[in-house]
């Protein structure tokens, strides 16, 4: 593998790289405290990653209060579970996001090739009533209902060779 991008700092031990692979591919997401802990996929091939998140439980869980989250890229959890695998699967290991390259691009192929899930980053806050029909959005891949109250929508960006990766963090 070959870094192609100098790795930005989003916070103490929390770097941000894409690298190309031999064969060509583009891999991309956080890491911390080593290149090898990949924690959140950000950049796949030609696509970048975001998405917004839905809390509307009511209890104030993960600290957060009621409302629609935006972050860059797509927790671990949420890539195995979109892609059938068992929980751990992935467990923050690069070489296994890198075996599951193919499966991993084929599926974001699939959500770009679908269109943009109504909605976008403008809509994040505490408004809820943005978030969109919910029959509607279940057509999407890209749409994951986590519980009966939670949802994520993801958006997946073509962004060609520019892997320009500084963007504020927003956490949730």
């Amino acid at each position: 593998m070959y870094i192609k991008w100098v790795p930005i700092i989003i916070s103490d031990n929390v770097y941000e790289v894409v690298i190309k692979l031999k064969d060509g591919g583009i891999i991309g997401g956080e890491v911390r405290p080593s290149i090898y802990r990949f924690r959140r996929l950000t950049v796949i091939g030609n696509y970048r990653i975001s998405l917004l998140y839905l809390d509307n439980d009511g209890d104030g869980s993960f600290g957060m209060d009621d409302g629609i989250y935006h972050n860059y890229g797509i927790p671990t959890h949420l890539l195995e579970e979109m892609l059938h695998k068992p929980k751990g699967y992935l467990d923050l290991d690069l070489n296994r996001f890198i075996d599951c390259y193919d499966e991993i691009k084929s599926l974001f192929d699939k959500i770009y090739s679908e269109g943009r899930i109504p909605g976008s980053e403008e809509d994040k806050g505490p408004d809820i009533s943005k978030w969109g029909d919910e029959e509607e959005l279940k057509k999407f891949t890209g749409y994951i209902v986590l519980d009966e109250t939670d949802r994520v929508k993801i958006y997946v960006d073509y962004i060609g060779n520019n892997y320009d990766l500084e963007r504020p963090m927003i956490r949730f």
